[in-house]
């Protein structure tokens, strides 16, 4: 069976069933300097002064804390149109650190503060994108504390489909590791592994690579994430 590679996968496509968010209008608005980053290389880390905030233009970003016990606690994974560094406080509270090739817009924070204060288009974007952002935080708080591990891993995966398919039947990129998976839905890595291979099992996704997927089973996959049945009626089976 042929299939697209992860890497062959668009940036940010339109979801069919969830509206992209993340608009050009902040895009158009925003002007920092581009910056490059590796695999594995940090934009920033915990504790650092927020010299500016970041614009991701291209790749994808693991952002995550360190608990006092060494465990790590991802909060987010970023991708295109997303802003990273985006607090007020003077000092980063999360890290984030590049999967793969990261391109990425940086504005300096006094720019920032001064655009913001001067420009009211920017303004709104911002205030529009950290209300997106305290969604996402109040939907993973949900993902955590009140569902199973097979919900956690369907909505994972619903998510994901969300923001990378392009609607076809092309696969879905899994651009982060069963371990990035396992610590963003607070399991083990195996019980990530094993989640993923029961959704393969019952026919509702499809899984030839370990990084790419593809929905076989919508509506299936929807009831096992919790998903309103007026959401599973706006999408395709």
């Amino acid at each position: 069976m042929s299939y697209t590679d992860a890497s062959s996968a668009p940036s940010l496509p339109q979801s069919p069933c969830v509206p992209d968010p993340r608009g050009s209008v902040l895009r158009s608005l925003f002007s920092g300097r581009s910056c490059h980053y590796r695999h594995k290389e940090h934009l920033f880390l915990e504790g650092d002064s927020c010299a500016g905030v970041f614009l991701i233009t291209s790749g994808r970003v693991i952002v995550y804390t360190v608990t006092l016990n060494g465990q790590r606690q991802v909060q987010s994974f970023a991708g295109p149109g997303d802003l990273l560094g985006l607090n007020f406080s003077g000092l980063h509270t999360t890290s984030a650190e590049a999967l793969g090739d990261v391109t990425a817009d940086m504005m300096p924070r006094c720019v920032f503060d001064r655009v913001l204060q001067t420009s009211d288009g920017f303004r709104k974007a911002i205030f529009e994108r950290i209300d997106q952002m305290m969604e996402a935080a109040r939907n993973q708080n949900t993902l955590l504390g009140c569902k199973g591990a097979l919900e956690k891993t369907a909505t994972f995966l619903m998510d994901l489909d969300a923001r990378f398919s392009n609607g076809g039947p092309s696969y879905v990129p899994i651009p982060m590791s069963r371990s990035d998976i396992a610590d963003f839905l607070g399991l083990t890595l195996e019980t990530v592994s094993r989640m993923l291979s029961r959704l393969k099992s019952q026919n509702v996704i499809d899984l030839p690579k370990a990084n790419c997927f593809r929905i076989l089973d919508r509506r299936g996959l929807y009831r096992i994430a919790g998903v309103e049945v007026e959401r599973i009626r706006k999408c395709p089976l």
